[in-house]
């Protein structure tokens, strides 16, 4: 920093932040200067914090404080707050979109801080959201009042954790230019209603609106989370820190009014309602899920009786759910709960785990709604009567999940405020909530809420399966040549109907041709042009299209056993030989318009339905398994034209997108050219990122190898590859060298653009494909140059691997060189890999099953 005067200029922020921040600014040796009104000082400052919660100011001022920065060669930030007022944010995109032009340009060092929704002492009620307006009816009313159905969620952030984070981030080096500081999960209004009423002792009556919607919901604050920011004021706490602040007759009025010593409590009781008031919901998360988190802390359950009991009854209540017996499992549940409440009055973070197995037992109450639904599939397929569901059976599900959803939000936010001793043994727990089970849930509830849509229950619905062959790898997966349309009315399979692609060789669409499908890189793009394909060729609309790898129908032949197809000389298809059986029928005495194809895809498609269809309920947690990690791993990939089962399916990664992530960012993907044996070819990736100058300038350097472990027989012979890398936008590429003919400077690939992404990407040109002969190996190398955002000296290191579709597990090794005269200090590591430190080396090692993220923090020694 040029100018190294402590000096700082607070421009035009609220009174209540001035109270919270200038303390910690100057206990850091800063001194503050405030400003009010009217232009600035003109004395230079090192130190420029600009916040205003005036849109006017804030659209009118950030320029000239930015060209003062500029000026004065200090850092500038601007403070961002959570509001609802639009023509305030409307001016705080002008504003940022001035800083990240000076940023990108390199006139200033700018920086944009968005803030949670700020609360407690001092800041007004009308800032805090919800929030804001319930504390204050619960101050000066007997009602608290919920708008729509509660359910509304925003992003909280403590005011003194917002003072501390600021100053935090003022000190943190290598800053992302848009960083956010807030919570990582929200909160709903029907939560802290809910925990209100408790805190009342039950004195305040909930009243639902449910004609006037809630306010929309924004999102997380924008920017990129500031690394180890974390609030240290519980979410239960700082209530009762704003309540008490809220007005002096809260004490007469509450004279006792004090926070729980266990943090979550029994909301279960249900307050006073209206008649036109939905009663106060309670729920569970569902099956695996469920169980994982109900079980929290087991190795804490030291005391013998209640311990035994309850370990039996979350014994019971697994098998029950991998049997889809939910009756038996809400019972063991339930009784696992009055166990582990009894321990908690020991072992506080037990009550915890109580609360959660109680949530499990409400969610087994509705979730034989799936297995209803599941029975009707498999009885209409084999011709035999359904028993219809209504529309209740799904929203009671619906509302079920959505409830176990805060109440898990509200254990995450408990397991958050134990001690650092109890942290130990929960933060494992609390991570699989954050990242898997709150995730998971959120999908969950958006099937229940269109469930009864999905099945056909308001109108037939048609679903296109794409048959994904992997042995014959392509960027979008395995080549698909044949689909079917599944199609649903009340609830009932009313058609499954086998194509391929010869019978829509004559349809032209302007998104793609048919033999394209597969070679889109986004998933949705292939999805958009086969329905229109589709729709062109069959008149039949489509609201969904979903990729089916036959890897999934393999796993599936390992829990139903092996079939026999009668028509293909009584075969017998097993898990072992899946893809040599399927690979031989469909490519041998294949010629154009034959149908062969299509009727082996249908006989095997038919006969793994069969297989499916008499299995029973025993099975039917395995059958869950396969798909939940078919759509982790991406063996599975969906597309719905209905947004609300959309957006879930693109937040879980489910959709097969190319991923929009900050940072370094790596996807090589490849395009098997000719032979249908990339199954027996492995892949490796190597990659490895160094400094190479005093300005912290980055390089990358990866290394892609395949083995082929196959024979000269087809299907495999000589592995030919047209493979594509996509890097981070304004990478330069360096050089290509290859283990068989050496180095290469630009002559085989090409560059362009992709996504917002650099693609890097060889011509169609057979004679410049990489080839693997049988039992051998080649190794590609590219080099190349980070982009010079992507700076040691500028922001921390991120890295997002993303997964191609259709390989399975492939080996990675990730080494990140620490930069002479830095320290490196590494974020959580992804599940499934190792870390190792050797020399000035980090090592990342494991298999790519999904998507992985991996962040390092940059320190000048």
């Amino acid at each position: 920093m040029a100018n190294d005067k402590k000096e700082v200029l607070l421009s035009y922020a609220p009174d209540y932040l001035i109270q919270a921040l200038k303390p910690l600014l100057e206990k850091q040796g800063f001194t503050v200067t405030l400003h009010r009104e009217g232009l600035p000082p003109k004395k230079s400052f090192s130190l420029i914090i600009h916040a205003p919660r005036d849109a006017a100011i804030l659209a009118e001022w950030t320029r000239e404080l930015l060209n003062k920065a500029q000026a004065d060669k200090s850092r500038f930030f601007l403070i961002r707050f959570r509001t609802a007022d639009k023509l305030y944010e409307e001016a705080a995109g002008f504003a940022q979109s001035l800083i990240k032009n000076a940023a990108q340009n390199q006139e200033v060092a700018a920086f944009t801080l968005s803030l949670g929704r700020l609360y407690g002492p001092r800041v007004p009620a009308e800032e805090s959201g919800a929030l804001g307006y319930l504390l204050k009816e619960f101050a000066e009313k007997e009602f608290l009042t919920l708008y729509g159905d509660g359910k509304d969620q925003d992003y909280y952030l403590y005011l003194a954790d917002g003072a501390q984070g600021i100053t935090q981030a003022l000190n943190t080096p290598h800053l992302s230019h848009a960083t956010s500081l807030t919570s990582p999960l929200p909160v709903a209004s029907e939560t802290v209603a809910k925990m209100l009423f408790d805190l009342g002792g039950g004195r305040h009556e909930i009243r639902y609106h449910r004609g006037i919607a809630a306010d929309e919901e924004q999102g997380p604050p924008p920017g990129t989370p500031l690394t180890k920011f974390k609030a240290l004021t519980s979410f239960q706490d700082g209530v009762m820190a704003a309540l008490k602040e809220e007005t002096p007759l809260l004490k007469a009025k509450f004279p006792r009014l004090s926070l729980p010593s266990l943090k979550v409590k029994d909301w279960s009781a249900k307050p006073k309602q209206k008649e036109e008031a939905a009663p106060a919901r309670k729920f569970t998360p569902p099956g695996k899920r469920s169980l994982i988190l109900a079980a929290l802390l087991l190795p804490l359950l030291y005391l013998a009786g209640e311990t035994g009991w309850a370990a039996y009854n979350l014994q019971k209540a697994k098998n029950s759910l991998l049997n889809f017996d939910f009756p038996a499992a809400q019972t063991a549940f339930h009784r696992s709960s009055g166990s582990l409440g009894r321990l908690g009055v020991v072992v506080p973070p037990l009550k915890i785990a109580a609360d959660l197995s109680e949530t499990a037992a409400n969610v087994s109450a509705t979730a034989p709604t799936l297995s209803r639904a599941l029975e009707n599939l498999q009885k209409s397929y084999q011709g035999e009567a359904i028993t219809p569901q209504t529309e209740e059976e799904f929203k009671s599900l619906n509302s079920s999940v959505d409830t176990a959803s805060q109440d898990l939000t509200v254990a995450w936010l408990n397991l958050q405020d134990l001690s650092p001793l109890l942290r130990g043994y929960t933060d494992k727990y609390a991570n699989l909530i954050q990242e898997e089970a709150l995730p998971a849930l959120s999908f969950l509830t958006a099937l229940a809420d269109q469930g009864y849509d999905l099945l056909g229950y308001q109108g037939e619905r048609n679903y296109l399966l794409l048959f994904e062959n992997s042995a014959e790898l392509q960027p979008g997966g395995g080549r698909m040549g044949t689909f079917a349309n599944l199609k649903l009315q009340s609830g009932a399979v009313k058609e499954l109907k086998f194509f391929n692609e010869s019978d829509f060789k004559h349809i032209s669409s302007p998104l793609g041709k048919f033999n394209n499908i597969s070679k889109f890189v986004d998933f949705r793009d292939g999805a958009r042009a086969i329905a229109d394909i589709f729709l062109r060729g069959d008149k039949t609309p489509t609201q969904g299209v979903v990729g089916v790898d036959l890897r999934i129908a393999q796993e599936l032949l390992r829990i139903t056993g092996p079939l026999t197809l009668a028509d293909f000389g009584n075969q017998e298809v097993t898990a072992e030989n899946f893809f040599e059986v399927t690979t031989r029928e469909v490519e041998t005495e294949f010629f154009p318009g034959t149908t062969k194809k299509k009727r082996f895809i249908q006989a095997l498609g038919e006969g793994v339905l069969q297989k499916l269809f008499s299995t029973g309920k025993e099975s039917y947690g395995s059958l869950s398994q396969v798909v939940w990690d078919g759509l982790r791993e991406k063996r599975l990939l969906l597309y719905f034209t209905n947004p609300t089962l959309y957006l879930p399916a693109l937040e879980n990664n489910f959709a097969g997108r190319v991923a929009d992530a900050e940072g370094d960012y790596l996807y090589p993907f490849d395009h098997n050219s000719g032979t249908k044996g990339t199954v027996w070819v492995k892949r490796k990736i190597a990659y490895r990122v160094f400094n190479t100058n005093r300005e912290g300038a980055l390089r990358g350097e990866l290394k892609v190898t395949w083995k082929n472990e196959g024979t000269e027989a087809w299907p495999v012979g000589n592995h030919r590859n047209k493979t594509s890398v996509l890097i981070p936008h304004g990478a330069t590429f360096l050089t290509e060298l290859r283990s068989s003919s050496g180095e290469k400077k630009l002559q085989n690939f090409k560059i362009g653009a992709f996504s917002g992404k650099t693609n890097i990407f060889l011509n169609y040109d057979v004679t410049r494909y990489i080839t693997v002969p049988p039992q051998e190996e080649e190794t590609l190398t590219l080099l190349y140059d980070l982009p010079q955002n992507l700076n040691v000296k500028t922001s921390p290191y991120r890295l997002y691997l993303q997964k191609q579709p259709g390989t399975v597990a492939d080996e990675v090794e990730f080494i990140f060189e620490i930069p002479f005269g830095y320290a490196a200090t590494p974020t959580a590591v992804p599940a499934g890999f190792s870390l190792q430190s050797e020399e000035n080396k980090l090592i990342l090692r494991g298999n790519l099953k999904t998507d992985i993220e991996f962040l390092i923090e940059l320190k000048e020694r």
